[in-house]
């Protein structure tokens, strides 16, 4: 038996990060790889099944693993993403280490440590894959000597089980929210305009999905959204409580449409063949839809990405609310609201499982 750890940002409750390491052990189970034990390894976990990083010792994992494996959001950044939490296990174990499909942050804000770390990290790696091309080109800035890969987040490769609810209205429209809305009050107020013609034009049910269920901030947006929709209270469905990544992509393919302000929202809409729209928030919802070649699925970003000064103060909370206007974005999903998505989908999955199967392969060898 093999034991892999797998580490990324895991144990907070958000169904897209927890969905990494689901996507990882069904990818390990499609191509026939049983015989593995998997640990789970994150920054901070609140989750006890997680170990945090902070707990633990070089010399224990590497007598107790085989590999390690590093995936999802997070990984490559400043010193408060992953690779800065693992840099003891990946520097002092001569463990074979994998990056598969992770997250690059795009920021002016690396110091000469933050880069020192990123190019030691990378050349202990075994093999180096990001999950787009904003990514791919921020670490060849930052660790021009790697050989690094383009291959898309693993979650597409997440396979569903049956939804706990079933969508019930004339048409289905889900919402999947994030705290950015907090971020200013015109853009909450233009967002419940178009709320509210969705309603009305499409004789709509609206499901609010959480995607953070221990976030208070989002929790706190949710509730501002439920007493501002009270007059319709028949047809809006709160699927309150934490969803597991399976049982979300399953409802989110029985939606008729999804608008979205989670990347992995998105990502599991398309893999789910449901019709949805993005707000372009974070760099990384660009490069998501650069990869798919749905372009027309975002309502556009406050400004250019990498427009200097990027920093990660502009992450979500320094949306400038005059970008946004109640009919550009209602215009944006009319635009969108009834076509597929999941055209690329096989070809995508493919790429994923190409590249697993070679770590797989290695690992096992």
């Amino acid at each position: 038996m093999k034991k892999i750890g797998l580490i990324g940002h895991y144990g907070w409750g958000n169904i897209g990060d927890e969905a990494n390491y689901l996507a990882l052990a069904d990818l390990l189970d499609q191509l026939s790889y049983k015989d593995v034990q998997l640990g789970l390894f994150s920054k901070v976990s609140n989750i006890k099944q997680i170990t945090s990083l902070s707990d633990v010792k070089p010399a224990d994992i590497q007598a107790n693993y085989d590999a390690l494996i590093f995936s999802g959001g997070g990984i490559f950044g400043p010193g408060w993403t992953t690779v800065h939490s693992a840099k003891n296990i990946i520097l002092e174990t001569d463990l074979p280490v994998y990056f598969l499909a992770c997250g690059v942050e795009i920021l002016n804000e690396y110091t000469a440590e933050d880069k020192a770390l990123i190019r030691q990290v990378c050349a202990r790696a075994r093999r180096i894959s990001v999950r787009d091309e904003l990514a791919l080109r921020q670490l060849q800035q930052l660790a021009p000597e790697a050989a690094i890969k383009l291959v898309p987040d693993v979650v597409f490769a997440l396979r569903p089980k049956p939804a706990p609810v079933e969508a019930r209205g004339k048409f289905n429209i889900a919402l999947c929210l994030s705290p950015v809305w907090q971020a200013e009050a015109e853009f909450k107020t233009r967002m419940l305009v178009v709320i509210r013609a969705m309603l009305e034009k499409y004789e709509a049910d609206i499901f609010i999905i959480p995607f953070h269920f221990a976030d208070k901030n989002e929790q706190a947006m949710i509730n501002w959204l439920l007493n501002e929709l009270s007059a319709h209270k028949e047809n809006i469905h709160y699927l309150s409580g934490y969803h597991s990544p399976k049982a979300a992509l399953s409802i989110l393919g029985q939606m008729d449409f999804v608008f979205s302000l989670r990347l992995h929202a998105s990502l599991m809409s398309y893999s789910a063949g449901a019709s949805f729209i993005s707000v372009d928030y974070h760099p990384k919802i660009r490069g998501f839809h650069d990869l798919i070649g749905e372009g027309q699925r975002i309502i556009p970003a406050s400004r250019p990405l990498l427009d200097p000064p990027l920093t990660s103060d502009f992450y979500g909370y320094k949306f400038r609310s005059q970008y946004f206007n109640a009919d550009e974005i209602w215009a944006a999903i009319a635009g969108v609201i009834k076509t597929k998505t999941g055209k690329k989908l096989p070809e995508i999955t493919e790429k994923i499982k190409t590249e697993a199967g070679l770590i797989f392969k290695e690992i096992f060898n």
